[in-house]
């Protein structure tokens, strides 16, 4: 089957604008070539790379399947200044190319993310959790997932009742049920990811603890009460977000928001005051945060 590939191309480290302006447009079938993401992941993990790196510009690869709504976004994307570009694509090309940017990574000492498609032997000690992930929704090797991971390391209790929210692939709550959470809720509004994270979370082996939900945050979770609740996402959404998420979480539970660059990092600190949101520790890495609340 025949696709539109449509490229927006923008500088290293600096694809946040475009993404958020897709999503915002509900688009989530893209993939990001990023050589200073990669550059940053070398620094840590040399070993783990391919030999050859990308330099050059970053590219955000969006898949179409009609002429028309290629013809649509481009248009719009063109009107907002994104400098874009489209070709013809098969669909072996979008379903296989982009597997070779996705990476190994260890979170944090014991803690090892595989896409399945890779080999690697755990050293002992090791937990490794692997990732099928489709190509839309990533395979942990983002700050942000990183940031959220190593915070719910450090907040998570004994017998922890966990939600994630916005899950993609399901990392987040295979990651809490690896770290001893007993009891997982995972939303997403999008079908696609929900069945990926089905699929990633029974792969690991957590189908019995975790139940995973399809819909807006307060259709899917009712009048439930959390230990701890993380989002790792774009920071409007995250904004939303922040006007409802106090009331899902216990007296002493723990936030845990990610998906923000420092830049715009105040205008989530403010909006969690607001809604009495006190902020427990606050982590950056490359220009990402990762922020951990509590009620006030």
């Amino acid at each position: 089957m025949e696709y539109f590939e449509l490229k927006i191309e923008c500088e290293p480290g600096k694809t946040e604008e475009a993404e958020n302006y897709l999503v915002i447009h509900d688009v989530y079938n893209y993939f990001v070539t990023d050589p200073k993401l990669e550059a940053d992941i070398m620094a840590e993990m040399p070993w783990l790379l391919k030999d050859e790196r990308d330099v050059g510009n970053a590219f955000i690869t969006v898949c179409l399947e009609t002429a028309a709504e290629t013809e649509e976004l481009f248009s719009l994307l063109q009107e907002n200044g994104f400098s874009v570009s489209v070709r013809g694509a098969t669909d072996s090309e979008w379903k296989d190319n982009w597997k070779q940017f996705a990476k190994i990574v260890k979170i944090t000492d014991t803690l090892v993310v595989k896409p399945a498609w890779l080999e690697y032997e755990p050293k002992i000690g090791e937990k490794v959790l692997e990732l099928d992930s489709g190509a839309a929704f990533g395979t942990g090797t983002h700050e942000t997932t990183q940031a959220c991971a190593k915070l719910i390391c450090k907040y998570k209790k004994e017998h922890t009742k966990m939600l994630d929210i916005g899950t993609g692939s399901g990392i987040l709550a295979i990651i809490g049920g690896m770290l001893g959470a007993k009891d997982i809720v995972a939303t997403d509004i999008d079908s696609v990811a929900v069945e990926t994270a089905k699929i990633n979370i029974e792969k690991n082996g957590y189908s019995s603890i975790c139940d995973v939900r399809c819909g807006d945050l307060l259709d899917c979770v009712g009048d439930e009460k959390f230990d701890l609740i993380t989002a790792n996402i774009i920071v409007d959404v995250l904004l939303i977000l922040l006007k409802d998420v106090k009331q899902f979480l216990n007296p002493d539970g723990i936030l845990i928001l990610s998906g923000i660059l420092e830049e715009r990092c105040h205008e989530i600190l403010d909006a969690a005051q607001a809604q009495g949101l006190q902020l427990v520790e606050k982590t950056v890495e490359n220009d990402w945060c990762g922020l951990a609340f509590r009620i006030a």
